[in-house]
């Protein structure tokens, strides 16, 4: 598949085949996250459902033993470009912040995180 480049010349972006790795943390099980990967790189790592495997991330949250709850093939597609969504982090919490802006038309609620 080819995409426009800067100067409007087509750059090829082949295809390779895609999984989504669905998991939680081992040490705080309410943490799910969903990562778009390489089926190669799935398999570089030995993933398996039901398996560990170790994630790095800069929200400790996120850092540590990870259980893997599935993994869903996507079937080729070219590779993600800059900007484009390749995990989803989800974590549940009782505790909600509300932040209010002078001039804003509504307030900002969160988690105490973010």
């Amino acid at each position: 598949m080819a995409s426009e480049g800067a100067s409007g010349k087509g750059l090829e972006r082949p295809e390779e085949s895609y999984v989504v790795v669905r998991f939680q943390m081992v040490e705080r099980p309410k943490f799910q996250a969903e990562l778009l990967r390489p089926e190669s790189w799935a398999g570089a790592q030995r993933l398996a459902v039901g398996g560990l495997f170790r994630l790095e991330t800069s929200d400790a949250a996120f850092s540590g033993f990870a259980k893997i709850l599935a993994i869903t093939p996507l079937g080729s597609r070219p590779p993600p470009v800059a900007g484009e969504v390749t995990g989803r982090f989800r974590s549940f919490t009782r505790r909600l912040t509300t932040v209010a802006f002078d001039g804003a038309a509504a307030p900002l609620v969160g988690t105490p995180h973010h």
